[in-house]
């Protein structure tokens, strides 16, 4: 005769635990996202406000580029690092459900490579070199909430 038993009980602490957590994954998948989007914005240079605003959050590459061209200078850094900041959280939320692995912060101005590897600015560069930092505060908010 077969013997089997509920690996989780919902009657049980464990149950209780085993929710904490899957939900401490969640947030922090979306604070550690938000972390890194944080800082491509803060590091991103704002002259027409294309490239800041052309910051993207998927599961793929995005095809084409956006331009600068006939577009006016010297545009205020506040409003466009918001618009972009916009973007960058509406696009973490189409991806909550996607496995880390499988995210990727593209940038699809015309001038992106130039800003990353010309320009000295590197956005790119310093919010990877920064993922610890922004993964420790990510685990830390994720567990507070």
């Amino acid at each position: 005769m077969t013997v089997s038993f509920k690996v989780v009980d919902n009657r049980t602490s464990i149950s209780g635990k085993i929710k904490d957590m899957e939900r401490q994954l969640e947030n922090y998948k979306v604070f550690f996202l938000q972390g890194m989007a944080e800082e491509i914005i803060l590091a991103s240079p704002v002259d027409t406000g294309t490239y800041i605003t052309s910051h993207t959050i998927s599961s793929s590459i995005p095809g084409g580029f956006t331009s600068s061209l006939g577009k006016p200078k010297n545009q205020d850094f506040s409003t466009y690092a918001q618009i972009g900041l916009n973007g960058l959280f509406s696009d973490i939320e189409a991806v909550r459900d996607l496995d880390l692995t499988a995210i990727r912060i593209s940038n699809v101005s015309g001038h992106a490579h130039v800003v990353e590897y010309e320009l000295g600015y590197a956005p790119y560069t310093m919010a990877r070199d920064k993922a610890s930092i922004i993964s420790q505060t990510a685990a830390i908010k994720a567990k507070s909430r």
